[in-house]
């Protein structure tokens, strides 16, 4: 990895022997990359670096990011053309900022933590708030595996003044942070087109009082309401730990034919408290599903290993 690290500067820079004078890889659109750490711990973002100077690129997924750029290695805010970037199993401190800062026309960022750190919400609130006038997909989570302990008590904030937002992903405690009773309505914007909350853990009573939270949002989509908060409103979805412990294997694969279909490959508890919810959003036109996250992570296309 370091040899490809120093040939991207080397192109990026325009050094021979790759072009005369010129920055190679003008038409590089997309990039998938996995950084593999040479030794020990220390950071890998700075690899990514030289795609942010390429002149057409606009798609980044990396997985495995760790720590910031070092001064020297900041780049200039709003210089880069990255359109749509992704970061996945990653510990990124200061709410992803220096990745998030050169992308001029960011429209999509999802992110997963993957550390036992805490996962710095009000700093990604802020991060990604100098972006709100261009997002139009967003998703903070921590990696399926990792403790709930990881995320901190505060909540991501209001999202109601993202004019652009038609499709959110958030951790429930991401989202609504100690403050369970927030009503749902107050915080997110009304251009949203699909909400899925996830890690929702074990804690029913939790459950249920978002799920309530839910029932108003989606009873705010309503098209015969006397004031329509969310018109765009079409898809909700919910993931956790729900899938069914008691279920033997060949149960499990019959099962998961239909999945997300409702049936006994997920806990019933979580139909039942859902069922109000379920029944709302059939009459007013949103579909509604229920996830389980180790499933989803199991499906869930992850980069090959780099590792020789």
């Amino acid at each position: 990895m370091h040899c490809v690290d120093l040939m991207l500067k080397a192109i990026v820079a325009g050094k021979m022997p790759f072009v005369d004078g010129r920055p190679g890889f003008t038409g590089l659109r997309q990039v998938h990359i996995k950084l593999i750490q040479s030794g020990g711990r220390g950071n890998t973002s700075r690899k990514l670096r030289p795609f942010y100077q390429l002149p057409s690129m606009k798609v980044l997924k990396a997985q495995m990011v760790i720590g910031g750029f070092v001064p020297a290695d900041q780049l200039p805010e709003k210089s880069s053309p990255i359109e749509h970037l992704e970061i996945v199993q990653s510990c990124m401190p200061n709410g992803c900022h220096d990745l998030i800062a050169p992308c001029k026309n960011l429209k999509s960022f999802k992110y997963s933590h993957h550390d036992s750190s805490r996962l710095d919400v009000e700093a990604f609130s802020q991060s990604l708030g100098a972006r709100k006038d261009t997002l139009e997909e967003l998703s903070v989570d921590r990696f399926w595996g990792v403790s709930s302990g990881t995320i901190d008590s505060k909540s991501f904030g209001s999202l109601s003044d993202y004019a652009a937002l038609k499709r959110l992903r958030l951790s429930m405690d991401i989202l609504v942070g100690d403050r369970l009773r927030t009503p749902l309505v107050d915080i997110l914007p009304p251009c949203l087109e699909s909400l899925y909350i996830a890690d929702m853990g074990r804690d029913e009573g939790k459950h249920e009082v978002l799920v309530a939270g839910l029932c108003s949002l989606v009873k705010a989509s309503h098209v015969q309401a006397s004031y329509v908060i969310f018109p765009l409103l079409k898809q909700l979805g919910i993931e956790g730990t729900f899938q069914n412990p008691n279920l033997s294997s060949q149960e499990r694969s019959e099962c998961l034919k239909i999945y997300p279909e409702p049936s006994s490959l997920l806990v019933s508890w979580i139909y039942e408290i859902t069922k109000e919810l379920s029944t709302i959003c059939f009459e007013n036109g949103v579909s509604f599903t229920v996830h389980d996250a180790q499933i989803e992570r199991q499906y869930t296309e992850v980069l090959p290993d780099g590792t020789p």
